[in-house]
């Protein structure tokens, strides 16, 4: 189960120093409850916040305001990411990929544990 609750993340600006010059609001305010077991498309265009969303259900990114939870686990909480890493997935379709297969064979496609082969189910 997925859920999150005013979900907002905020990408810094930096100058050639490094010093941070402003922001960049890429999720404002995101109310999501996705149920145990369902399949999810999240589409747009680009810039839209896609990949950031995604990146935050692997609790790559952590939120800047507001909570992501997965299984129940606040994927803000330290102790919580290996477990949130174990639980939730993303499959991107990029464009060589899109016509050579469907999005269900790419879900289906994955690394073992230690990202040494690769496993395909069909």
């Amino acid at each position: 189960m997925i859920q999150t609750k005013e979900l907002i993340y905020e990408y810094e600006k930096r100058d050639e120093e490094g010093n941070i010059i402003g922001m960049k609001r890429a999720i404002d305010g995101v109310d999501i409850d996705i149920p145990e077991g369902s399949f999810v498309a999240i589409l747009g265009h680009n810039g839209s916040g896609k990949s950031t969303l995604a990146k935050h259900m692997n609790a790559i990114l952590v939120p800047s305001g507001g909570t992501m939870w997965v299984n129940g686990r606040d994927t803000k909480d330290p102790e919580n990411l290996w477990d949130v890493r174990q639980s939730a997935g993303v499959s991107q379709v990029f464009p060589k990929q899109a016509f050579r297969r469907t999005e269900t064979a790419s879900c289906h496609c994955g690394r073992d544990r230690y990202g040494t082969k690769v496993y395909c189910f069909r």
